[in-house]
């Protein structure tokens, strides 16, 4: 109520409409204030507002929420070793699900195969999903595709609202699920899972995006990017992730309905800038070939599977690539 205020909010407005006493309402309203919301009290008028730039909280996030994402859960840590690896641990010792766990700061973030993941406080976003999917453990792979979906639609409405709309028609998903704006990384997922051979117990989806990052290290300055780099402009965080759960919400049920990618094939690709490039695939491929093999071919898109469709050079056949690691071919 305060952020779609253009002035001061009463208490009676507060009591009306939310049903709760003047003390509910002090206390509430100074939980905020340690969260670092700058609202100033005034006697008369209310409460008002003032700022909550670079705030991230569970509170501020669930009040932008909408749709089908108000079925999330959100829980705020400020620093822990990582969000996977701490939602991991709740589906263990919990039943929850559509939980989702965001932190300030990583000490441990996971990237793929093995990776750390660069996490540095107050600047990024690091948020995890835990999900139950009743699905084939075999269709799991998906869910990587369609948080990139998601990622890549959120940041692309949060560049476009700001009115840096060629950065965002840069933006698009490597495949199969690195966000990439340019020649330049800006966000990895990372998706885990626990399963028996036809039940899957839980599945942790991370996300990780860099979004303020001023700096990168040598080593990472010439591979990552962030959005302030790209615009010279800080975003705000909490918004960009309830853009993102609404996206993640509307694109998972479509998933889930059809226990794979079918409807949702056209919009990946329309996304992926793989796609009709040349690219080389390192390793870890179908039909026998050697795992620590390079090869090059045409990328055509994704399959209902997310398997992507490359046309091969050598074999002179179309090949589904289901892991290991491509690249785009500068050329």
């Amino acid at each position: 109520m305060l952020k779609n205020s253009d002035g001061f909010v009463s208490g009676e407005i507060f009591c009306k409409e939310l049903n709760i006493s003047r003390q509910a309402i002090w206390k509430n309203i100074n939980s905020l204030k340690k969260d670092g919301y700058d609202i100033e009290s005034v006697k008369g008028k209310g409460y008002i507002l003032r700022s909550d730039e670079g705030i991230l909280g569970s509170a501020g996030i669930t009040s932008l929420l909408e749709g089908k994402a108000i079925r999330y859960r959100i829980e705020y840590t400020e620093s822990i070793d990582s969000t996977n690896k701490a939602l991991i641990k709740k589906a263990y010792t919990t039943d929850a699900e559509n939980m989702v766990l965001i932190a300030d700061h990583q000490t441990s973030g996971l990237g793929r195969r093995g990776r750390s993941f660069y996490s540095p406080a107050k600047e990024s976003i690091y948020m995890s999903i835990l999900l139950r999917p009743k699905i084939d453990p075999g269709s799991v792979s998906c869910i990587t595709l369609v948080a990139a979906m998601a990622v890549c639609k959120a940041l692309k409405k949060s560049l476009n609202k700001s009115g840096y709309k060629e950065a965002a028609k840069r933006i698009g998903i490597k495949w199969p699920n690195d966000i990439w704006i340019g020649e330049k990384k800006l966000c990895g997922i990372l998706t885990q899972m626990s399963c028996e051979s036809d039940y899957i117990t839980y599945v942790v989806t991370g996300i990780g995006i860099n979004v303020n990052n001023k700096v990168f290290s040598d080593e990472l300055k010439s591979i990552a990017t962030s959005l302030f780099m790209e615009t010279n402009q800080n975003f705000d965080r909490q918004s960009i992730i309830a853009d993102i759960l609404e996206a993640f919400a509307e694109y998972y049920d479509i998933f889930l309905a059809d226990k794979s990618m079918k409807s949702l094939m056209v919009d990946y690709d329309d996304n992926l800038i793989n796609k009709s490039k040349e690219v080389l695939v390192y390793g870890g491929l179908v039909e026998e070939i050697e795992p620590d093999s390079v090869r090059r071919g045409k990328a055509r898109g994704i399959d209902i599977d997310g398997a992507l469709l490359v046309d091969m050079y050598d074999t002179k056949k179309t090949e589904r690539i289901i892991a290991g690691e491509v690249s785009i071919r500068n050329t």
